[in-house]
């Protein structure tokens, strides 16, 4: 995971891999 863009927040970080590992696909 390769994040060029220092603007990120930790949050939404967490929140993006919130949404991959556990979305509706793998809830």
């Amino acid at each position: 995971m390769a994040v060029s863009k220092s603007s990120y927040d930790y949050e939404e970080l967490l929140a993006c891999a919130r949404g991959e590992l556990f979305g509706p696909g793998n809830a």
